[in-house]
């Protein structure tokens, strides 16, 4: 294949480049104000036409110019196109990488131009170091750009792909065309090759020149909507100003109808620092102190827990309470001080905050006179403990009344009974043979002294088992289930542990009774078919709990006021010091559990 003369390519290229070099300079004085890394595409396409002048003046000039320089301008050019893309784009990074391409380019191509020539080594190592710049240059346009100026970028990035490829094309054809011994004498591939370059560069030029003029088309247009969007706010400005006169007469108001609120209000309302002073209190609050007015207040009070509260270390809890700014307290019911020393209670609603201008805390809060309420406290207190002590002695009247009627009808009625028995029995036995009316009448009279021994036992054990006195609460407890069962038909199984729980009389009657009254109100209200309950000692306390099947009681029942038999169950639960817990779960049944102090607990 005929080879050509590179020279005249390079003149021709030398002139595109100085076109080029021309226009960029153009550009540069027209835009080097408003976008950055102009200068450098100028400075780029500058040692761009300087590397085709020396190598147009091969064999004219020195080796060192023609070919180790003019090359050398070649990539570095590449490498400035980049760095001002970069910078047009606003998108830095390192180039540590590409000072140690340029060096070792540098180094090769003297080696195999002076050292060791070598023609074909050399247009490997150059397109090489352009493909690699060139495809930098493509990433950076075409990927590491921003959103919005990719639809610019995009076509840079292509032609800058295009670069790459022609530089991979020429290492191609180096690699399966031999290489001719002169790099003035080339073949018309390598010939395609550099005239596809000079068409690159010429649209390269054209394309960077577009991306600048629509770059400033756009920010013309920006501003241009930067101005319709500042007029828009002005007008918005304008509302705004009428809109805050409006809000500044709004706060005036409420400023007004606050201060009305404060100077009236019936609670004491107050803001004052945690080391101890007033900055700020109500007329109500001034005169829930007894002081005339609230100047006097803040003048004669320095320290606030010395003077007003009837123990300091009240208001050391009051303010551990509150802790950070933003925390709140409610309900703090205090006992103060009025300024002639008589004491009365108060509830304090209080939180910290932070004031702004000298960053302190204060404390805001309300504070209302509940001396009254407490009062009323105390004799309600009063009055329910005076009723609970009745109810407790009532209870042990009751019991004793038990006690004792049980036992005259035993013992009195019994023995009368068994006197009349006994002498109708000897009666009986001296009538004549023959007397049938009367022997049928005093046999009927014995059935019926019997029957009334019977009832006269049966009343005596409801008033007060002998077994509860005479064999502990285990055995009555035992005994009240099965007469239960036998009674009603329902099943109770029932469990001690330890197996025999000795406890004092007291104990014992309130517990055997507390199970009685559970019994009843299963029968009653449950419609149950199975109780389990058991009786224990545990951790210092006696645990009674009975559980049944039935429907379960609903909440309202264990409230109300009309459960006597519950009532009962926690009057005498609180007689003991103990406490009653009942649960009722519909459909699964209810549970009565009652724990009091075991006391002395013998087995």
């Amino acid at each position: 294949m005929e080879l050509l003369d590179i020279r005249t390519i390079a003149v021709i290229f030398f002139v595109n480049c100085l076109v080029a070099t021309l226009f960029m300079a153009a550009l540069w004085q027209q835009s080097r104000r408003q976008f950055h890394g102009i200068s450098l595409w100028l400075t780029s396409f500058a040692l761009l036409t300087a590397a085709f002048a020396l190598i147009s003046l091969r064999n004219v000039i020195p080796d060192i110019a023609s070919i180790l320089i003019a090359n050398t301008c070649l990539v570095a050019a590449a490498f400035i196109l980049y760095l001002g893309l970069e910078r047009f784009i606003a998108c830095p990074s390192s180039q540590r990488h590409n000072y140690i391409i340029l060096a070792v380019f540098v180094g090769l191509f003297a080696y195999f131009t002076f050292f060791q020539p070598d023609v074909a080594i050399r247009i490997v190592l150059l397109n090489m170091t352009l493909m690699l710049m060139f495809l930098q240059s493509s990433w950076l346009m075409l990927h590491r750009v921003g959103s919005q100026l990719k639809p610019l970028s995009r076509a840079t990035g292509i032609v800058c792909l295009l670069y790459a490829v022609v530089a991979c094309y020429r290492i191609i054809l180096v690699i399966f065309v031999p290489a001719p011994g002169d790099f003035l004498d080339i073949n018309l591939w390598d010939a395609t090759g550099l005239l596809i370059n000079q068409i690159l560069t010429i649209g390269l030029v054209l394309i960077l020149l577009l991306m600048v003029n629509h770059r400033a088309l756009r920010n013309i247009l920006d501003q241009e909507k930067i101005l319709i969007r500042s007029k828009a706010e002005l007008e918005i400005s304008k509302q705004d100003l009428t809109e805050r006169k409006r809000i500044e007469a709004a706060l005036r108001y409420s400023e007004e109808r606050f201060r009305d609120i404060f100077n009236n209000a019936i609670e004491g309302i107050f803001q004052a620092t945690p080391e101890g002073g007033y900055q700020s209190v109500n007329p109500a609050f001034v005169s829930m102190f007894g002081f005339a007015s609230p100047e006097e207040m803040k003048s004669a009070v320095t320290d606030i827990g010395k003077q007003l509260y009837v123990y300091p270390e009240d208001r050391k809890r009051l303010i551990t309470q509150l802790g950070a700014p933003g925390n709140m307290v409610r309900d703090f019911e205090v006992q103060l001080r009025r300024k002639d020393g008589s004491p009365f209670w108060v509830s304090i609603n209080a939180h910290m905050i932070q004031n702004e201008k000298n960053n302190s805390r204060i404390i805001e809060g309300t504070c209302m006179d509940i001396t009254g309420r407490k009062n009323a406290e105390k004799e309600r207190e009063k009055s329910r403990q005076e009723l609970r002590n009745l109810s407790e002695h009532l209870i042990i009247l009751r019991e004793e009344e038990r006690t004792l009627l049980a036992r005259e009808i035993h013992d009195e009625l019994g023995q009368a009974l068994t006197a009349l028995k006994m002498d109708l029995s000897w009666l009986s036995k001296k009538l004549p043979e023959g007397h049938v009316p009367l022997s049928g009448k005093i046999a009927s009279m014995l059935k019926l002294v019997d029957a009334t021994t019977k009832m006269v036992k049966r009343l005596s054990t409801e008033l007060r088992p002998g077994l509860l006195d005479d064999l502990g609460l285990v055995a009555a407890m035992e005994w009240q289930a099965g007469e239960f069962h036998e009674r009603t038909g329902i099943k109770t199984e029932l469990s001690f542990e330890p197996d025999d729980i000795m406890v004092d009389n007291e104990q014992a009657t309130a517990l055997f009774r507390i199970f009685q009254e559970v019994l009843t109100n299963v029968v009653r209200h449950a419609a149950a078919t199975r109780i389990d309950a058991y009786l224990r000692e545990k951790d210092g306390a006696l645990e009674l709990c009975v559980r049944d099947n039935g429907k379960g009681i609903e909440q309202t029942m264990i409230n109300s006021p009309k459960s006597f038999g519950l009532i009962g169950v926690r009057e005498r639960c609180h007689y003991l010091g103990g406490a009653v817990d009942i649960v009722g779960k519909r459909g699964k049944g209810t549970t009565v559990r009652v724990k009091i102090p075991a006391g002395e607990v013998r087995q």
